[in-house]
């Protein structure tokens, strides 16, 4: 066996363990809609580990392909960058998930406002600067705004709830605090008037 066949073998199996990662993947973001991109990956996964599999019995002298090595080499580093963009978008997204975007807080308020359709100037008048909650996991007092809520939530729809009973409004926003290593969100509610009212039990993201 060459070394060039070893490594391509190397690489197939490698590539047999993060199929099977990506299988996984997909069957938990498939739950939540949010499965396209890696069931994309997941076929250009299958294609790689198809390459290397007829370059490798080609090498080891057990088939003989028509098409040229260099062309199968050639298919792979052009799928191989599609396959990088692909996944440096989707790992972009799920930081940014994660961890936020960056806006002033004026920039934040508007886009709160326009989202539950309120004009800026009453939003501004009714909200406090800042609130303080205590942590039920860790028992720390956990400092947030309306602006960090929006900051930690780029799709808002995820971050805040609306809830109408009564002629009254509530508010559920998913706080994002860091926990003992760990992101930990913690659903608050405010009224209408967005004054807090009350907290449920936190959950590791």
């Amino acid at each position: 066996m060459s070394f060039e066949s070893a490594l391509v073998i190397a690489g197939a199996i490698i590539l047999s363990v993060g199929l099977y990662y990506s299988f996984m993947i997909v069957s938990i973001l498939r739950k939540q809609n949010m499965a396209i991109a890696w069931i994309v990956l997941t076929a250009m996964i299958v294609f790689f580990l198809l390459a290397f599999v007829l370059y490798a019995l080609q090498t080891l002298g057990f088939i003989t392909l028509t098409i040229p090595i260099e062309s199968i080499t050639a298919f792979v580093f052009f799928f191989g960058s599609i396959f990088v963009l692909i996944l440096t978008v989707v790992n972009s997204r799920l930081f940014i998930d994660l961890f936020g975007i960056r806006l002033s807080d004026k920039e934040a308020i508007l886009k709160f406002a326009k989202f539950i359709d309120i004009h800026p100037f009453f939003l501004q008048s009714r909200m406090s600067p800042e609130y303080t909650i205590t942590c039920d996991a860790c028992g720390k007092n956990v400092k947030y705004s309306i602006p960090d809520i929006v900051r930690s939530h780029p799709n808002l729809e995820r971050g805040v709830k609306i809830e109408e009973a009564m002629g009254t409004v509530n508010y559920t926003f998913f706080l994002r605090h860091r926990c003992e290593g760990a992101i930990r969100e913690i659903p608050v509610t405010h009224d209408e008037k967005f004054e807090y009212r009350s907290k449920r039990a936190s959950r590791i993201l």
